[in-house]
């Protein structure tokens, strides 16, 4: 149950761009550029030693979160089904 709900919650964080809950962040990045792939998700640099991340092609915009948010919402499940109950 424990690596269900894992991949659940760091499929929804990458894919709703939640902060502290998506995998994709710097480091993650520079990899990509040690590893030379994938060039137009290399971080940027500002000049000021800070960096930026171009938006990757699995970012959702604010409507489609929308969607998602009220398609989860709208579930219907057995009772106890998905509680955080220790049952």
């Amino acid at each position: 149950m424990h690596l269900k709900k894992n991949v659940f919650d760091s499929t929804i964080g990458l894919l709703m761009d939640i902060p502290r809950k998506t995998k994709d962040g710097l480091k993650s990045r520079r990899d990509l550029v040690a590893l030379g792939i994938r060039e137009e998700l290399h971080p940027i640099e500002n000049g000021n030693g800070k960096f930026t991340l171009p938006a990757a092609s699995y970012n959702l915009t604010q409507e489609e979160k929308r969607e998602i948010r009220q398609c989860i919402r709208g579930l219907k499940v057995p009772t106890g089904f998905s509680s955080k109950s220790k049952d």
